[in-house]
């Protein structure tokens, strides 16, 4: 998915071509249903992606646990504070991905449940056009820290964790069934759990869930 593979592939890049420099990397980011299509077609061998809920499918493997931010523009009150209440969301101007999507449908559940208004003024699947749109035109949107961690930094976003109920997604790798897993397979899958368990250290998502 587009807000794993920005902080994630460059650092995989690196670690492959550093410890097995006969390994190549063929890199598709795409959305969810995208990425549920290529993986049981067997065209990619890893795939990385979120699951909601508290179980994951079976042969997947659990890699972080990720809390979801409201996204504001620089100067936005509601979004200066460290925490909103996921009641806080109630009618706000949102910038999310249509449907069908695993954050939207999982949004939407939790609206009910809330018996709030979760209505999206403009939908937009890309990445980059929800973070330039949150800043320029005073949107808001939903997202883990890592998608908009360098934004946050420098400034141009601001970010406020989801709480009461938090809104949580797990960032899980599963690998193609119909496939082997051959030992450059293992090696690139090996080096994915070793980054996001430093990316966990620094503080972008939690640790992975151990069995």
């Amino acid at each position: 998915l587009p807000s794993i593979g920005l902080p994630l592939v460059g650092r995989l890049f690196t670690e492959i071509r550093k410890c097995h420099p006969a390994v190549s990397l063929k890199i598709l980011e795409g959305s969810s249903g995208q990425v549920e299509e290529w993986l049981a077609d067997a065209r990619v061998d890893i795939a990385v992606l979120y699951r909601y809920g508290p179980t994951l499918p079976e042969m997947e493997q659990s890699l972080a646990v990720v809390d979801s931010y409201l996204i504001g523009p620089t100067g936005d009150k509601l979004t200066k504070a460290p925490e909103v209440p996921f009641r806080a969301l109630d009618a706000l101007p949102f910038i999310l991905p249509a449907a069908p999507n695993g954050l939207r449908t999982a949004l939407d559940a939790v609206a009910r449940q809330q018996h709030l208004k979760l209505g999206a003024v403009i939908e937009a699947d890309s990445l980059p056009l929800q973070r330039s749109l949150v800043a320029t035109e005073r949107l808001y949107t939903v997202l883990p820290i890592h998608a908009v961690w360098s934004e946050v930094q420098d400034g141009r976003l601001q970010a406020s964790k989801i709480v009461d109920p938090p809104f949580q997604r797990t960032v899980a790798m599963a690998s193609a069934k119909s496939k082997g897993p051959t030992r450059a397979v293992s090696a690139v899958a090996a080096q994915i759990v070793k980054i996001v368990d430093g990316m966990a250290k620094a503080g972008m998502w939690r640790p992975r869930l151990k069995a």
